[in-house]
């Protein structure tokens, strides 16, 4: 599901390039979705490793390190849920 979320998110912020407006709402909607995705499947792929999920045998504990690191560097969801908002207030005019 997680995936498929964040297939349509970047299909539509292909598909909304032309139009400024629908591309920063697509834009910050992939933002807050891609990070979230990924930090998902990394674990459910730890899940299903157990203890050896979180070990260095294995890539998924630098993987999801890596990953939270990246989200954390991204800045906080709560900016891009902002920005959400602000786009959702202006459409609506309020």
């Amino acid at each position: 599901m997680f995936v498929t979320q964040h297939t349509v998110l970047i299909l539509g912020c292909y598909h909304f390039t032309c139009d400024l407006d629908f591309f920063q709402h697509w834009l910050a909607w992939k933002q807050v979705a891609a990070p979230n995705m990924a930090l998902k499947v990394l674990d459910m792929a730890i899940q299903v490793h157990g203890a050896a999920g979180v070990s260095s045998d294995t890539v998924l504990a630098h993987l999801w390190a890596a990953s939270r690191t990246l989200r954390i560097a991204d800045g906080p969801d709560e900016v891009h849920l902002g920005t959400i908002a602000k786009l959702e207030l202006q459409k609506a005019k309020l």
